[in-house]
């Protein structure tokens, strides 16, 4: 199953419509610009450089997105509406770094 549903189906029409759709069409199109990008040509350092930096990226964003989950625990949800008896949490990880 690729779609989880929300229980509130008007929160998650109003709240999260055509996300879903977005991310289906962002993501391959990025990757296509990335092989274009890439050139085919031999590397030289400068390629390496800007490869090795966004795996880094790419792998603190991994890194802080599982650290959140795991901090969430049962709090942590795929439904981004945000109810009237939401509590912020405070203490995490990535507060720290903005």
């Amino acid at each position: 199953m690729m779609i989880k549903l929300s229980v509130n189906k008007t929160a998650k029409l109003r709240n999260d419509r055509y996300s879903l759709l977005l991310f289906w069409i962002t993501i391959p199109v990025a990757i296509k610009a990335a092989f274009f990008l890439a050139n085919f040509k031999p590397w030289n350092m400068t390629n390496h450089l800007i490869a090795m930096a966004g795996l880094l990226l790419y792998l603190g964003g991994l890194t802080l997105r599982w650290d959140e989950i795991f901090k969430l625990r049962k709090a942590f949800t795929v439904n981004v509406a945000i109810t009237s008896d939401y509590i912020q949490q405070t203490k995490r990880l990535i507060l720290v770094l903005y």
